[in-house]
């Protein structure tokens, strides 16, 4: 639920930080986290790290998003959010099928999805690096509003995922965003812990 509350309030900040080390270090955090789970010893120590762990990665989406937009070409872009929607999926395999690998020792998948996640850092911030070395050129494009208006904006300004330029927007927007954010979060939990229960 966490996760879910936290990602639109995230929308006031991304674009004030550096986003490359703010999905690094949050990452990072969370790897820790879960290696820190196969040390707990009670429900109410994993609840605790489970908490703080919603909150390091309420950002990964978004943000992610916004990496893409950054550095890859407009044409790539579609491609690029189709591969990145897999993760979940791919995320579940991994999670359930590390679980299932390890039978009854309940610690060492976290260790190991912990260290698989200390990996995906490193990997994401070479890629980055390498991917910062070919900047995009920046293109003006005429833009007609929904409203009527016209405006004239940067590449970087069109493929940007937050764009609002009236209180109306932004309230809509922010309020459809938590809305679907928190039923969301509910709908897959509900699922997910049925799975659970089956395994």
């Amino acid at each position: 639920m966490q996760y879910g509350l936290s990602e639109p309030f995230l929308i006031f900040f991304v674009k004030k930080i550096n986003v490359k080390w703010f999905l690094a270090s949050t990452i990072a955090g969370s790897a820790i986290l879960t290696i820190l789970v196969a040390f707990t010893n009670t429900v109410e120590q994993q609840w605790c790290v489970y908490v703080v762990n919603g909150f390091l990665q309420a950002g990964i989406w978004g943000c992610s998003l916004k990496v893409l937009g950054k550095y890859l070409p407009s044409d790539m872009l579609p491609k690029g959010n189709a591969i990145m929607s897999t993760g979940p999926a791919i995320a579940g395999v991994l999670s359930y099928g590390t679980a299932a690998l390890f039978g009854e020792n309940w610690k060492l998948p976290f260790i190991v999805l912990g260290i698989v996640l200390i990996v995906a850092v490193i990997l994401f911030v070479l890629s980055v690096n390498i991917a910062s070395r070919y900047p995009r050129e920046k293109e003006m494009h005429h833009i007609v509003r929904v409203d009527g208006t016209e405006e004239d904006v940067s590449d970087e300004d069109k493929n940007d995922f937050i764009h609002l330029k009236n209180k109306k927007r932004k309230a809509f927007f922010y309020f459809f965003s938590i809305l679907f954010g928190v039923l969301l979060t509910f709908l897959f939990f509900s699922l997910n812990n049925v799975v659970d229960y089956f395994l």
